[in-house]
């Protein structure tokens, strides 16, 4: 859920020209994505350690989606804010977000597709709660044509399946820069200021007065408030000239961020209503101090590298979930449902290690074999396509 979702790396990992000579990198923003990315696998992991479901981070996680897309608002507008002017720009806008949402989500729909046809044809032997039946043929031809075409989060109709759960992030993201692109186009810089903060209010009013009576619709809602956000995050940041470097005001941010996450909000998916402001001061903080001891930390090579790989990861997590959770089911009886039947410390522990692990480098793998080559390969062929 970051330039994509969700989590895509920016153009140029977010090395982009505003003002031409001038080159800005936010390094430590992109750190931010990767762990953020890792706190939705959290939330997804899945609890087979009981006392595990009750920890304020794990039952939190998806707030970090929010945090996705105002961090995707801040960097899109910071490298396209001033560069749509025609529609060859826009077209190559649209072109070079396909190129970064659309191979790695295309692997995984096809991947989750074939799973589903195998439980359809495989009969009850492929799952592992046998309270999930399988879906209908049709059902999940529907759900791989809004795969194909990007509709799948977007809450067009009442639904039975998604392929690959996490990608409706990426669904609602690619409309948004739509919109986006359309009104940096289309927009003088005061009107997109004033589109942006009206986009905002808006999606924000109505989920607070409509809410979950909107369906899956809320989750655009979400998106597009939160994108906007992000863009008037980056217009504050050019206005502002000074800032108090002596705190190291990211570091108490994080801090503030992980002591709301850890509190009881009792199943509530609202946390936008936090997760929106604290993501644009977040933001705020890191780019405006630099030089403090956690953008510093946060702009270390590990952290670096888990911020380039974070879109592959949040894309191939939901699979390499399934994977782990069909193992531990052979291996440990009854069938992983509900109550985990983990009792053991030690053995939860190394079950969740080895599981976070395993996801990381799937998204590693991801990212060498799949999100690389494939950007390059849609930007050569729109290149071909263009001559």
């Amino acid at each position: 859920m970051m330039e994509a979702s969700a989590l895509t790396p920016s153009e140029d990992q977010t090395a982009v020209a505003v003002t031409q000579p001038k080159r800005e990198f936010f390094g430590a923003l992109e750190s931010l994505r990767g762990l953020a990315a890792l706190a939705v696998v959290l939330y997804h992991v899945p609890g087979w350690y009981e006392p595990f479901s009750r920890i304020g981070l794990a039952r939190n996680g998806h707030a970090a989606v929010e945090f996705f897309f105002v961090l995707s608002g801040f960097v899109l507008y910071h490298s396209y804010g001033t560069r749509i002017s025609g529609a060859g720009s826009f077209k190559r806008f649209v072109v070079l977000r396909l190129a970064r949402l659309y191979p790695v989500h295309f692997v995984f729909t096809i991947a989750f597709f074939a799973i589903e046809l195998a439980k359809f044809f495989g009969g009850a032997s492929l799952h592992v709660d046998s309270g999930n039946p399988p879906a209908t043929l049709h059902s999940i031809l529907r759900a791989l044509l809004e795969n194909l075409i990007l509709v799948q989060g977007l809450g067009l109709a009442p639904r039975e399946i998604f392929l690959n759960f996490p990608s409706w992030s990426i669904s609602t993201e690619f409309y948004t820069y739509l919109i986006f692109g359309a009104a940096v186009w289309l927009a003088s810089r005061r009107s997109f200021i004033y589109f942006s903060i009206g986009m905002t209010a808006l999606c924000c009013v109505t989920l607070t007065l409509v809410g979950d009576r909107v369906g899956e619709f809320q989750q655009m809602l979400r998106c597009t408030g939160g994108f906007f956000l992000g863009c008037l995050t980056r217009i504050a940041y050019g206005k502002i000239n000074s800032w108090n470097t002596r705190v190291d005001w990211t570091g108490l941010m994080l801090v503030g961020t992980l002591i709301l996450l850890s509190l009881d909000w009792r199943g509530r998916t609202d946390t936008w209503q936090f997760a929106f402001p604290l993501s644009a001061c977040l933001v705020l903080s890191l780019v405006l101090s630099p030089d403090s001891k956690s953008a510093r930390l946060l702009s270390t090579r590990p952290f670096r590298w888990l911020g380039q790989i974070s879109y592959s990861l949040y894309m191939c997590h939901a699979l390499v979930l399934y994977v782990a959770r069909h193992l531990l089911s052979a291996l440990l009886k009854p069938a992983v449902s509900g109550a985990g039947p983990i009792t053991s410390l030690s053995l939860a522990v190394a079950v969740y290690g080895l599981t976070f692990a395993l996801v990381i480098g799937g998204g590693w793998v991801t990212f060498l074999l799949i999100e690389n080559p494939g950007k390059r390969w849609v930007k050569a062929l729109s290149s071909d396509n263009a001559r």
